[in-house]
């Protein structure tokens, strides 16, 4: 059985890796998504799909209440 996944959520329609991306996605009819998933210096989950933020700084050695 084929499945299909929605890469980052449905990002061709929403911002991807963002629970409005998973939902429509889902809403679409996807079997499920694909995201990336960083830890930050305080232990906490984010979801981003770069190592990095688009200023240069690197989402481990920031606490989640730094991020954007």
């Amino acid at each position: 059985m084929t499945q299909i996944w929605g890469h980052r959520g449905a990002s061709a329609t929403q911002p991807e890796n963002t629970i409005d991306a998973f939902a429509e996605a889902l809403r679409l009819g996807a079997d499920g998504v694909e995201l990336d998933v960083r830890r930050t210096a305080d232990g906490a989950m984010a979801v981003h799909h770069n190592a990095d933020l688009s200023d240069g700084r690197l989402i481990y050695e920031l606490d989640r209440a730094a991020l954007p």
